[in-house]
This record gives structure tokens, C-alpha cells and sequence, in this order.
């Protein structure tokens, strides 16, 4: 519940920009967290972090490549190790004052713990929104996404909410 609170407050705020076009090439940089599922015993949210590079293909598409990480502490045992590699495509819709977007991906995903990794296919969709924060392109991003992955590793074999919030930088040209 918390999760849609926060979305929607970013929905409110208006933004500042009035740039409709971005740039065809952009590149990112965002931290959030995940949250497992109770069942696991994690004794926290997990801290994720990732980087992307996108492509702006029509008005309404956009495709990226995403790599990312994270840790996710336990109860009792040692951390878990996360990293992921995805190719996303986004549907946006935009707009003056922000640019909400549905996205959609697949890749790999690798978890790590003492004695024990596995790494195999993930996906992933989410809702999130975009706002002009200088007029020239770059954007403040937040995203809330379900991520699956199928592994081996009875801890994490169910899926994570992960809200990210982070920076898009434009480059090359219209």
C-alpha cells in the first residue's frame, strides 16, 4: 500500500518542462529497494541499485538495456547477492507536465549466497513516470516493478516489489 501512496504523490507534482520530444539516447542512474516476500525471513528491505541505456524508438516506445544489483539481508544466515541484466520495453505516454509508462522485460538474473548460486531467466513489469526537470531533457524517473525470477534457490524462488527512483541524462539529437 505504501508503495501506490508514494507513486501517486509523484503523479501530483507538476513538472517544469515543456519539452515533449526527449532526446533518442538517454542513460540512467537509480537506487531503491526490493521487498521480499514475508515467507523469506528477511530482516529488511534490500537496497537495489541500477544503471540503463535507452533508445526512444517512436513517440510511445521506448527500448532499454538495464543492469542492475542489490543485497538482501536474512534473519538468520548470510546476505543475499543479486544482479540482473535486462532488455525493457516501455510504452509511455507523453505528455507537458510528466510521462507515465508501463514496462515490460526479460533477462538474466543471479542470485548469490555462501556455498551456493544460481542464475537463470527473469521478468519483469512495472508502472512508473518521468518528469522534465531542466527543460533540456533530463528527467527524474520513479518506477514500482514485479520482478520474477525462476531459480533453484528456495529463498527467492517467489518474486520482489521494487520501487527505484532515480536520474535520466539525454543525449544525441532529435
Amino acid at each position: 500500500m505504501r508503495y501506490w501512496i508514494l507513486l501517486l504523490l509523484f503523479a501530483a507534482v507538476p513538472g517544469q518542462g515543456q519539452s515533449l520530444q526527449p532526446a533518442p539516447w538517454y542513460v540512467g542512474a537509480h537506487i531503491g529497494f526490493s521487498q521480499v516476500d514475508d515467507e523469506f525471513g528477511a530482516s529488511d528491505d534490500g537496497a537495489v541499485f541500477r544503471g540503463n541505456l535507452g533508445r526512444q524508438v517512436t513517440d510511445a516506445l521506448t527500448l532499454e538495456l538495464e543492469v542492475g544489483g542489490g543485497e538482501v539481508d536474512f534473519d538468520q544466515g548470510p546476505s543475499l547477492d543479486q544482479t540482473h541484466i535486462a532488455l525493457n520495453l516501455m510504452i509511455v505516454n507523453r505528455s507537458v507536465t510528466w510521462n507515465p509508462y508501463f514496462l515490460a522485460g526479460f533477462g538474466g538474473f543471479d542470485h548469490d549466497v555462501p556455498q551456493f548460486a544460481d542464475t537463470g531467466p527473469m521478468a519483469q513489469v512495472g508502472i512508473g513516470g518521468m518528469w522534465d526537470l531542466n527543460g533540456f531533457g533530463l528527467m527524474l524517473r520513479a518506477d514500482l516493478r514485479y520482478r520474477h525470477s525462476d531459480l533453484d534457490l528456495e529463498l527467492v524462488d517467489r518474486g520482489q516489489t521494487v520501487l527505484t527512483i532515480g536520474l535520466e541524462f539525454p543525449f544525441g539529437r532529435n
